[in-house]
C-alpha cells in the first residue's frame, strides 16, 4: 500500500493534522498499515516540498498549536493519477498461515486449539467491524456513490472474514476426522 496515496486520499476528505491522519489510519479497518508518526510526518514534508499539500498552523481553543495539511490542486491531480494506476492484487501475508505451515511439530490438539482461537478472533473482528460500520466511524460519506463503495468494501471485508472462518472450521473438522481428535 502506498502511504502517499493513503495520505492524499484522507486529505481529500478534509484537512487534517499528522495526528489526525494517524487516527484516520487506525479508524479504517481495511488499511493494513499501522504506521508511525515519523513515517507520516516525513511523507507530509515530502508532499509539501513537492507542492501536493499545503500546511497552516492553527491554534485551537485548548491545547497546543496544530499544523493542518490540505490538498492542493497539484495534490488532487496526483491523487487522481494514482487512483487510475493499475490496481494491485491483494497481498496475502498472514502470520497465522505461517504458524500453521510449521505446526507439524505440535500435537493435533494444539493445532486444533490454534484454529479455535483463530476462529474466535475472526468472530470478534467481525463484531467490531460491524459495529464500526453501524456507527459510520472512519467513513467519509460525502456522497451516495461514496457511501455505496464504502458499504461494499465493508461487505467484502465481512465476507472475507466469513470465508476465513469457514476455511479454519473446515480444516479443524478434517484434522479431527483424519487424526481422530
Amino acid at each position: 500500500m502506498s502511504l502517499e496515496l493513503t495520505i492524499l486520499g484522507l486529505l481529500s476528505w478534509n484537512p487534517q493534522s499528522g495526528y489526525d491522519l494517524k487516527k484516520s489510519f487506525s479508524a479504517v479497518e481495511f488499511i493494513p498499515w499501522s504506521g508511525n508518526n515519523n513515517q507520516i510526518y516525513r511523507t507530509l514534508l515530502r508532499l509539501h516540498s513537492e507542492g501536493l499539500v499545503d500546511s497552516q498552523i492553527t491554534q485551537p481553543e485548548s491545547g497546543p498549536a496544530k499544523k493542518i495539511y490540505t490538498l492542493t490542486e497539484k495534490g488532487y491531480t496526483s491523487l487522481k493519477a494514482q487512483l487510475l494506476g493499475a490496481p494491485e492484487l491483494e497481498q496475502v501475508k498472514n502470520t497465522f498461515l505461517i504458524q500453521l505451515a510449521f505446526a507439524e511439530i505440535l500435537e493435533t490438539r494444539l493445532i486444533l486449539q490454534l484454529l479455535e482461537d483463530y476462529c474466535t478472533q475472526i468472530t470478534e473482528r467481525k463484531v467490531l467491524l460491524t459495529e464500526e460500520f453501524r456507527r459510520a466511524e472512519g467513513y467519509p460519506g460525502r456522497s451516495e456513490r461514496e457511501t455505496l463503495i464504502w458499504t461494499r468494501i465493508t461487505d467484502r471485508r465481512l465476507e472475507s472474514l466469513d470465508n476465513e472462518k469457514k476455511w479454519a472450521e473446515s480444516l479443524m473438522e478434517e484434522l479431527k476426522e483424519t487424526f481422530h481428535e
